[in-house]
């Protein structure tokens, strides 16, 4: 922090005093309130991105109205596994979502994990690769996927165009 102070000019130095986000002084190299808004709302956006692809996985539950192919097939450490995986993806996202809300300097590349783990989550279930079922998968499942897997597409390039 100290050889970061003696690179600013006493202009800069006084504006990264004035704001405690990190973000602050990596984007901001004057005191522009519509620009620091601009990023805030940006941040926002891609925070209920990140919520939205939860949401999408969430109704993807078997059993439920979308998912009903048949997945007793999968036993022991595959389907927990599997589970486990889910579960700590959608935690990660609510995580992610927070990070954005608040600026963190971190959540832009949590975000882009969290949306290629999406990619990746939905690509192997629409290439037929896991996980498997005797079921086909139903019109409503595939189209779902496909914006499911859109929507990760979309929260990557989103995040990185603002890193």
């Amino acid at each position: 922090m100290a050889s970061q102070k003696q690179i600013l000019s006493p202009y800069l130095h006084a504006y990264f005093l004035q704001y405690s986000q990190p973000y602050d002084l990596i984007y901001f190299s004057h005191n522009d309130d519509g620009e620091r808004m601009a990023f805030v709302t940006m941040m926002l956006i891609a925070s209920i991105i990140v919520l939205l692809n939860v949401t999408l996985l969430a109704i993807l539950v078997p059993g439920g109205p979308i998912e009903n192919r048949d997945f007793s097939k999968l036993k022991g450490i595959v389907f927990w596994g599997f589970n486990l995986f889910l579960i700590l993806l959608g935690a990660g996202s609510y995580i992610a979502s927070y990070l954005l809300l608040i600026s963190s300097p971190h959540a832009l590349w949590i975000a882009q994990v969290i949306a290629i783990l999406y990619f990746i989550v939905y690509a192997v279930d629409l290439a037929g690769i896991f996980p498997k079922s005797p079921t086909k998968m139903s019109k409503p499942l595939l189209l779902l996927e496909i914006i499911n897997i859109s929507m990760a597409i979309y929260l990557f390039l989103f995040v990185t165009a603002m890193s």
